[in-house]
């Protein structure tokens, strides 16, 4: 039997707000086997005024992917054939209460909401009401707002009431969430990390476990853990010890805080090779050469898998340069990106004001993008595309390498550029202060400074926090306040709130209300094949030229 085929008009609208730094999935569909899609975006942004005409570069970003449901539920094609029971377990989708959705907004530990009382005239997100006395206001925070938004994004918009003490409750399938966190996990979490990261162990959790109820504290730890990485530069591909070390301990999956430095890794910085010039080439143990001629063999083994990071498939394939089949197997298939850079403009002031004078500067910034894929389906599973505003820091509080050589074989040897480990010293990426002097901030290759180059700020630019919203000047003084090193969260993730980099914006906000920067429009359209009967077919007429319009709105 042949299946029917249809090509229905699935062309929509993306209207949101963005935060420089958040990552939101603008766009999602639920497809079948035997889909074909054509899709096509036209994205417009408008920003709030600038404080300044703003010398920053910041990039739209977006990344899509399609994540076959059987990625993140082990049982999914089990389920779908109706077997009631997969490996001896019965066999059904993982699921969350709306409950947990009320109980993540009470639990202050989380920070997604502020409680109160309701009264008259003020504004409020939600509402829960118990059985007796009085109601309770949830008023999100900005940490709740983007998590709110993500769930928006993906088509899940909660009651704005909630009963919460009643005995009923709705129950949810959250594979369109777990495929968003699968897409994000494989594609845009921190490589090195993606073995040890709690998202990693919860989705690893999840998907083993058949019926799985999601919790307050899991879907916590789901939507904590969308955060973007900073553009790799010399600062941010820094090692916390001169290799990277795969031996951190998984966490457990059963409750997770906020990832502020919470995320496993090794931060002790310590290694034989102190600080220093020269390197030490003294040992009382005879080598011989085929032994030397091993050790570097190994030596390139493990700085080929650290290159690679922590997923065992990349590593493999950095060795062979091949994917091997089981890539496609455990990875959401890669379909496009797209990348384009915000544009930004002068406004100067044409009479005298009490906050500028005439001539004084402000800026504005727009940005458009526009991006197409085809996909042809071979499996349940959701298709995502994943948008972000990038911002690309600048790293200008450090002393260059070079005032730190003095002996010849800190200059560049031909013979010693095989990737021996150098110490970076604080001094080199934060100069501003005696906490730097003689600590090591982390470890990259030997002469890999010759690889990078520096950015400069100078002048009043550097001098006055004034001048602040002209750049992206980046302050790493969190590191020596907190003792951290290279690889840790702070170094590592953009805040989901965007907060750093948000001071570019001529944000007037007296009534305390921590708006979004960034206003986006953007129009798919969409082109369909689906294996499924139009209203024609469900109709039983047959086939022909009659069309059936939808409750009589079609004017003929």
């Amino acid at each position: 039997m042949n299946a029917a085929r249809s090509h229905p008009n699935l062309s929509r609208e993306f209207l949101g707000t963005f935060k420089i730094g958040q990552i939101l999935p603008i766009f999602h569909d639920y497809l079948v086997p035997g889909d074909k899609f054509e899709v096509k975006s036209k994205m417009f942004s408008r920003f709030l005024p600038l404080a300044v005409p703003s010398y920053v570069k910041l990039n739209y970003r977006t990344l899509t992917l399609f994540v076959p449901y059987h990625q993140v539920v082990d049982g999914y094609e089990s389920f779908m054939a109706n077997q009631k029971l997969f490996k001896g377990q019965n066999n059904s989708l993982p699921y969350f209460n709306i409950r947990s959705w009320w109980e993540l907004m009470a639990n202050n530990s989380y920070g997604v909401a502020e409680l109160g009382e309701v009264e008259s005239g003020n504004k409020y997100d939600f509402i829960s009401y118990p059985v007796s006395g009085s109601a309770t206001s949830y008023t999100l925070t900005a940490k709740g707002r983007y998590f709110y938004k993500i769930l928006q994004s993906l088509g899940l918009n909660m009651p704005y009431a909630f009963y919460y003490n009643y005995s009923t409750d709705v129950v949810l399938t959250i594979t369109p969430l777990l495929a968003f966190a699968h897409a994000y996990n494989c594609y845009m979490s921190y490589s090195p990390n993606y073995n040890t990261s709690a998202l990693s162990a919860l989705l690893e959790s999840i998907k083993r476990s058949p019926n799985h109820q999601v919790t307050a504290a899991e879907l916590n730890t789901i939507l904590s853990s969308i955060l973007l990485t900073y553009e790799e530069s010399f600062v941010s591909s820094c090692w916390a010890q001169p290799y990277f070390s795969q031996n951190a301990t998984v966490p457990a999956n059963n409750s997770f805080n906020d990832l502020t430095e919470n995320v496993p890794s090794d931060r002790n910085v310590t290694y034989s090779v102190g600080y220093g010039s020269s390197l030490n080439v003294q040992n009382n143990q005879i080598i011989n050469s085929a032994q030397i001629r091993l050790l570097l063999k190994f030596d390139d083994y493990f700085r080929r898998s650290n290159y690679a990071g922590s997923k065992d498939i990349e590593q493999i394939y950095s060795r062979l340069g091949v994917k091997i089949d089981d890539y496609k197997n455990r990875y959401p298939y890669f379909l496009n990106e797209s990348f384009q850079e915000v544009a930004i403009g002068d406004i100067t002031s044409t009479a005298d004001t009490e906050g500028a004078p005439i001539g004084a500067y402000a800026g504005k910034a727009i940005g458009s993008d526009n991006a197409s894929f085809v996909f042809e389906c071979k499996d349940y599973g959701m298709l995502v595309t994943l948008a972000w505003f990038a911002p690309k820091p600048t790293y200008y509080l450090g002393i260059d390498k070079e005032y730190f050589r003095r002996q010849p074989f800190d200059f560049y040897t031909p013979e010693l550029d095989q990737g021996f480990p150098s110490p970076v010293n604080l001094l080199q990426v934060w100069s501003r202060g005696n906490d730097s002097i003689g600590n090591t901030y982390g470890y990259t290759e030997l002469y890999s400074e010759y690889l990078y180059a520096r950015d400069q700020i100078v002048g009043d630019f550097s001098r006055f926090e004034d001048y602040l919203p002209w750049h992206f000047g980046r302050d790493l003084d969190s590191v020596p306040l907190n003792n951290l090193t290279a690889q840790s969260d702070t170094v590592i993730y953009i805040p989901q709130t965007g907060g750093y980099f948000e001071r570019i914006f001529n944000i007037s906000d007296p009534e305390g209300v921590d708006q979004d920067s960034i206003m986006t429009h953007i129009d798919f359209s969409v082109s369909t094949n689906r294996p499924m009967k139009d209203r024609v077919g469900k109709s039983g007429l047959g086939d022909g030229s009659l069309d059936i319009p939808a409750l009589g709105s079609q004017i003929n």
